[in-house]
């Protein structure tokens, strides 16, 4: 006789959950026994019982959540899963392994008080599974103990077609109204009141004789919340976050919500937010839950679906194998990588073929590898990993394979993480207010972040033209705006080539104090630490007039030659920092694009890299880090043919170029006597 069984990690005969539902198509009825017979109320009690409680076989237990998704929910379906080509059918679902573990997942998170967040891929099927349970409870929902109260199922979402039409409350209501016509009467609430407005709010009831209105199950409301007040006054049994990739203000709208689910540090309700990539910066909420998924009361789990460096077969599939109990570790929320759901790629248990799925996807992606827009795209719903699935949809224009790899080799410790927190300090000789130098503490809340100190000679000095900076400024800190939101001031040092290394961003300081005068002082500090220089993007020039103050405008270079009407030319220029024009933009985004190309792999910063990843063209605000490393870049260039010194060491190079020589002749070659200097606010002349 079959039974159910596991084989390792794989389920067998997993179609033994669904008698019920092969039964319908049979025959065209759940039950065949006379409407009102006894051995028609056996059927439906047990029928309600594994609805509610679940299923067991052979000591395989499915949850009542997953009984009634196999049973008593139709969708469409593909006919042919296995085929490379196929319609789709009205039917039930097929069973499959990963969605057993989610629906245990669900089970464990009630029982132990915390909530769901999960990172997927497009056309996974939870939203009709979100449909399924909000049905379920709908249908099931049980009076609390001494009182009338029935379950809410709260379904929100940022915009109304991820509800409506073909959205989740739509096939919620779908499926109540299968249950009322397909159960013999069983499954049938006598009315569903409704909001006649919205269309988006059912109540399970029955009209009494009297006329008054009676409550015979739960409710399924739906929200759009473009306002988190929207979520206000949810307290429900379950709050589904649809789309959490493209939910406005999905951070705060959470943590709304939890203030209604978590009393007094008791749980009533549970919230599971799912999504993926999107179009726009809404997914920064998203993403920010499922990294630090413990903050929000969330579960959390050990990183185990790696990067390019993990092989797939060492992934476990149960996520309950990989639940990090540890506050202080490291962790995120649950992921689903592609290949463990895909259709083509499930055996006849719903079993995911590991190796075959990772192929077909790698064989997909080296198709549209030509095409920078597609293959962004076509990772982006086809994740293999999860930093792959939290990227927008719309593609920067960066190397996003290389950012990502570097993401996760650091999160994964697949490398060394050198960068170092801390705030640097003025020495004052003593007993006087003269500046002598910088100094550096060490520090794991400071706000100064460096990957290496000044390299310097054997007296202590930096060497010369080896660092470069760049500056995002801001001319308002929070004490004096109405926002604390907004841009924040960033200074990046760029070391330069140097023998065999170099290339590298070596320091970083980006955040909007206080006082805006904060960041001007403490952007002096690093590059006196570095003994080094800054372009600064002009757009917010107040800090100019504090560098003057301080007798430290040198500190600025003037306007380099591409940011000039005369850039031909080496002439004098009084004007500081580089206009943040769309031709200035453009110059410095192929700039960083050949950097990252090239030297993604010395960026340790998690920040930056994911600024890199993120960068919209279309959107430029959010990305000051980006914008710091622009002026880094055109700095760089700028001083291409100046080599990096040792204090007091003769300059060997020589300039090349287009020259009148000592006989009055145009020539091209070594520029006869001429080597480039700074002036004394940092601008070149010859």
């Amino acid at each position: 006789m079959e039974t159910v069984y596991w084989e390792g990690e794989k389920l067998r005969n997993t179609h033994l959950f669904s008698t019920a539902a092969q039964i319908k198509m049979k025959t065209g009825n759940y039950c065949q026994h006379p409407k009102g017979s006894k051995a028609y109320f056996d059927f439906w009690k047990e029928e309600f019982r594994r609805c509610r409680e679940g299923y067991e076989i052979n000591g395989v237990h499915i949850t009542g959540y997953n009984y009634f998704w196999l049973n008593y929910h139709q969708m469409d379906i593909v006919l042919n899963a296995n085929a490379p080509t196929s319609r789709k059918i009205r039917g039930f679902p097929r069973f499959a392994l990963m969605q057993y573990h989610f629906f245990k997942l669900v089970e464990y998170a009630e029982k132990v008080g915390k909530h769901i967040c999960l990172l997927k891929p497009r056309g996974t099927g939870y939203s009709e599974i979100a449909s399924a349970m909000g049905a379920r409870d709908y249908t099931f929902s049980d009076k609390y103990e001494n009182s009338v109260k029935h379950h809410k199922i709260f379904y929100f979402a940022s915009e109304l077609p991820f509800l409506n039409k073909d959205g989740v409350v739509s096939k919620a209501f779908e499926n109540v109204n299968y249950l009322y016509s397909n159960t013999q009467g069983a499954m049938k609430h006598l009315r569903h009141e409704k909001d006649q407005d919205t269309a988006m709010h059912y109540k399970a009831s029955m009209k009494k004789t009297d006329g008054t209105i009676e409550q015979t199950g739960g409710e399924i409301i739906g929200r759009v919340v473009d306002n988190v007040d929207k979520v206000r006054g949810a307290r429900g049994y379950k709050l589904f976050f649809e789309e959490a990739g493209a939910f406005k203000n999905l951070e705060k709208a959470v943590e709304v919500a939890r203030a209604l689910v978590e009393e007094g540090g008791v749980i009533t309700g549970t919230m599971v937010v799912w999504g993926t990539a999107n179009e726009g910066n809404e997914i920064e909420g998203f993403r920010k839950i499922f990294s630090n998924p413990s903050a929000y009361n969330f579960v959390k789990f050990k990183n185990v679906w790696g990067d390019d460096n993990t092989d797939i077969n060492t992934v476990p599939l149960n996520p309950l194998d990989y639940i990090e109990e540890d506050d202080d570790a490291p962790g995120c929320g649950m992921f689903l990588p592609r290949w463990a759901f895909m259709n083509r790629f499930l055996d006849e248990d719903g079993n995911p073929k590991k190796q075959e799925a990772y192929e077909y996807i790698v064989k997909e992606r080296k198709k549209k590898e030509s095409d920078p827009g597609a293959y962004h795209l076509f990772v982006g719903d086809n994740p293999i990993y999860p930093e792959e699935a939290l990227r927008r949809k719309t593609g920067s224009p960066f190397n996003v394979a290389k950012l990502s790899k570097q993401l996760s080799d650091i999160r994964n410790k697949h490398t060394d993480n050198p960068v170092e927190k801390g705030y640097l300090h003025w020495v004052y000789k003593k007993g006087t207010n003269e500046v002598t130098g910088v100094e550096w503490e060490k520090n794991p809340k400071g706000n100064i972040s460096i990957t290496e100190h000044p390299q310097k000679n054997i007296d202590g000095r930096p060497y010369i033209n080896l660092y470069v900076g760049g500056i995002d400024s801001i001319d308002k800190g929070t004490s004096e705006s109405a926002s604390t939101a907004g841009s924040q001031f960033c200074i990046l040092i760029k070391k330069r080539t140097l023998g065999t290394g170099g290339n590298q961003y070596v320091c970083k300081y980006n955040e909007r104090p206080l006082d805006v005068r904060d960041a001007y002082e403490n952007s002096l500090k690093i590059l006196t630490y570095y003994d080094c220089l800054a372009n600064l993007e002009d757009s917010k020039i107040s800090i100019i007039a504090y560098y003057r103050e301080k007798k430290l405008l040198r500190r600025l270079i003037q306007r380099p030659r591409i940011a000039r009407p005369d850039k031909a030319t080496m002439k004098h220029s009084y004007l500081i920092g580089t206009p943040a024009s769309e031709k200035i933009i453009n110059h410095y985004v192929n700039l960083i694009k050949e950097y990252v190309n090239d030297f993604c792999h010395n960026i340790y910063y998690v920040d930056m890299l994911e600024q890199l990843r993120d960068y919209d063209v279309n959107n430029r605000t959010p990305y000051d880090i980006i914008a710091a490393m622009g002026m880094c870049e055109i700095y760089d260039e700028e001083i291409a043919t100046i080599a990096p010194k040792l204090p007091n060491q003769q300059s060997e190079w020589k300039d090349i170029g287009w020259f009148t020589n000592s006989k009055g002749y145009k020539e091209f070659g070594v520029i006869e006597n001429k080597q480039f200097k700074f002036n004394e606010n940092g601008g070149l002349y010859s």
